[in-house]
């Protein structure tokens, strides 16, 4: 009976592992996902703000626009390995209005993420702001 626990033992031990170092080379190959994210059921609102374009500030109410918003937010992966220098003020700044009452702050440009005090090199520049400004500042775009 003790030989087939730790039988056991050390196949979940080995798996654990494996799983750990796939996780690892997948991050550090396609890069780290932002964590701590609004989930859609708990966002209520969503301002997308791009100066650079618009003096409007969208206000994001539609469900389907919602979930669009915080369905963007997985293309900001950024690299693990760079450290960000970057100077320049953001290009687009989400600003997330929870239903708990509190606001979640994701602001980008085209090649750094800014979030929560930090600032990371986005591993797919550019990627963020051209699906941003297509789904919801096209018309700005065009003028």
């Amino acid at each position: 009976m003790k030989q087939h626990v730790k039988a056991i033992g050390q196949f979940l031990f080995s798996v654990v592992v494996t799983f750990l170092l796939v996780l690892g080379v997948k991050i550090a190959v396609d890069g780290c996902w932002l964590i701590f994210l609004p989930i859609d059921d708990n966002v209520e609102t969503v301002t997308i703000e791009y100066p650079d374009l618009s003096s409007e500030v969208k206000e994001i109410t539609d469900a389907s626009d919602l979930k669009k918003c915080t369905a963007l937010l997985n293309t900001l992966k950024y690299d693990i390995f760079q450290r960000s220098d970057d100077t320049s003020d953001p290009l687009i700044i989400y600003t997330f209005h929870l239903k708990d009452g509190s606001e979640l702050v994701v602001s980008a440009n085209n090649e750094t993420v800014f979030f929560r005090g930090k600032q990371h090199v986005l591993k797919e520049p550019d990627v963020f702001v051209n699906l941003t400004t297509v789904l919801f500042f096209l018309r700005e775009t065009a003028e």
